[in-house]
């Protein structure tokens, strides 16, 4: 860094920089110093005749008003100066530069330029007022340059500090060298020692400067990138707001119809496309046309629509597994539940027309069994029966419908369709007359009554869904074949026999399964009411074979 106290080597740095024709001085020398030093740097500017020197506005305060002053070169100066200009930077919030302003018009009549605009003016062979402003844009000399709302031009860095080419002051004034090297080339002199606290913040800094080894530059060196930048132009042209707002509400529209309905996977899979196609365009822009895009806010605006889409897709599901188990809880078997809860897709809740089998099931004699015993009795005897029997039900996958009184109505093939939904009714129904023969000889062990049952099937196509009031909704099947099946169930007292299917039950499993595992004998055609036509009725008298065949 220079010597500031010593003007006169200002000079002799002036005699050794003589092939370049712009020399800016980023130094306020706004009190006189040594008169001698300072006539010999007033001589040797006058002999190069291309000498820059900075200004500065200071701000003070005084009586509650806050005051501006713009620091100037101490008279000896002024008679050889070429031009002058100021070198206060801004910095955005996070303390780093990223623009400058190019002139101000706070304390003159006309554009006042900074150091950098100054020096550039006079390096592209203009006059240092050759300035105009142009609504959002600069005209300096020949050169139109775009500025942002709040009037800043923004600056293309070309790397951390140092990029410039740098020289010490030393070596050039002794010699060591060479004049050749500083040929047409503008020159800039400045503090570069940390000492002087003369270093700014740009977006090549890093926050940890020593593991990075990215310095922060010195004032100077922004100045020559702004002239740099200026005698090439090249420019940042910063896109509206109306824009960048329009490219956050793209991305969330994009993330939310992309990555809606789908997988969290497959949705981040799409997300990363969003944000690497973004990325790329905003790329594009950055390096080919100097555009600057917005990227952290539409990257944003894409992470957290997925990041929300993906909560509410698993706030959704756990409120669909509570809803199914809180549904089906009562109607199926706990392996069934969670068959639903893994494949949610097999079951439609809205009303569907679905082939299933029904089963009744009715206990016979029940109103003389309960006359005259306590209705604690009563119930506690019911209870049991209907435990094992639901359990058996359970067991061949078929569905609790609901209990009707000392009956109950079940479905198989539904929610989760079988194709064998007949053949798992029947050896339900078998398995339910066995138990209940279990059952009626620990009553009579106990020396209590015994019950006995009847139970009808039928096969054929019903709707399946949610049926009842906003209120009061039940899963239930609703249809002819729902009837058919409760008469069946009471002919089973007419008939002499236990367990009544009918041909549409019967021709079901002969399509989808077998009927080899059973005994099944025709009962005819008999009436049945709200029926035109007779139905072929059959019953089973037990399995075909000694062992009761496992359950699928």
């Amino acid at each position: 860094g220079p010597w500031p106290w010593s003007r006169e080597v200002y000079g002799r740095l002036l005699e050794q920089l003589a092939l370049a024709p712009i020399v800016s001085f980023d130094l306020i020398l706004d009190v006189p110093g040594d008169p001698e030093g300072d006539q010999a740097f007033v001589r040797s500017m006058a002999e190069h005749g291309g000498a820059v020197l900075a200004t500065m506005f200071s701000f003070f305060q005084e009586d509650g008003e806050v005051y501006t002053e713009l620091l100037v070169p101490a008279d000896p100066f002024w008679e050889t100066l070429l031009a002058t200009g100021f070198v206060n930077t801004p910095q955005d919030p996070d303390n780093k530069v990223r623009n400058i302003t190019p002139v101000d018009l706070n304390l003159m009549d006309e554009p006042y330029p900074s150091l950098s605009i100054a020096t550039s003016l006079l390096a592209m062979g203009h006059a240092p007022d050759d300035l105009e402003l142009m609504g959002g844009s600069l005209r300096v000399g020949e050169r139109v340059v775009p500025l942002t709302g709040d009037g800043r031009l923004l600056l293309d860095f070309y790397g951390p500090a140092e990029t410039i080419p740098t020289y010490s002051l030393a070596d050039v004034v002794f010699g060591r060298v060479p004049p050749e090297e500083f040929r047409d080339k503008v020159v800039l002199v400045g503090v570069t020692s940390p000492l002087f606290h003369d270093q700014v913040q740009t977006p090549f800094t890093k926050g940890n400067l020593v593991l990075d080894g990215k310095l922060a530059p010195p004032g100077v060196e922004l100045h020559a990138t702004v002239v740099e930048n200026m005698l090439h132009g090249e420019f940042f042209n910063r896109a509206p707001t109306s824009l960048n707002l329009a490219l956050i509400v793209l991305g969330g529209f994009l993330a939310l119809f992309l990555t809606a309905k789908r997988n969290p996977w497959t949705g981040l899979a799409i997300t990363v496309g969003i944000l690497v196609l973004f990325t790329a365009t905003v790329t594009h822009f950055w390096f080919r046309n100097h555009y600057w895009i917005n990227l952290a806010a539409p990257a944003l605006s894409v992470s957290l629509t997925y990041v929300g889409l993906t909560i509410e897709g698993y706030v959704r599901a756990e409120m669909d597994r509570r809803k199914t188990k809180a549904l089906f809880g009562r109607y199926v078997s706990p392996a069934v539940v969670e068959q639903l809860l893994t494949n949610p897709g097999q079951v439609e809740l809205g009303g569907i027309r679905q082939d299933v089998t029904v089963m009744f099931s009715d206990i016979r004699g029940f109103t003389s069994y309960s006359e005259g015993r306590p209705p604690e009795e009563v119930v506690q005897r019911l209870n049991e029966y209907m435990t094992e029997m639901t359990a058996i039900i359970f067991r061949h996958g078929g569905m609790l419908d609901k209990y009707l009184g000392d009956g109950l109505m079940a479905v198989f093939g539904a929610p989760i369709p079988y194709p064998d939904h007949a053949r798992r009714a029947l050896a339900a129904s078998l398995e339910m007359q066995d138990r209940l023969e279990e059952l009626n000889q620990i009553w009579i062990a106990r020396g209590e009554g015994t019950f006995r049952s009847g139970v009808g099937l039928n096969s054929g196509s019903v709707i399946v869904g949610n049926i009842g009031s906003p209120e009061r909704m039940d899963y239930t099947v609703i249809g002819e074949d729902v009837n058919l099946a409760a008469r069946l169930e009471g002919m089973n007292k007419e008939q002499g026999t236990t367990i009544i299917l009918s041909d549409r039950t019967l021709k079901s499993m002969e399509a989808n399964s077998s009927t080899a595992d059973f005994n099944i004998r025709s009962l005819g055609a008999v009436p049945v009411r709200g029926f035109e036509e007779p139905i072929p009725i059959y019953t089973v008298d037990g399995w075909a074979t000694k062992e009761t065949p496992q359950v699928s």
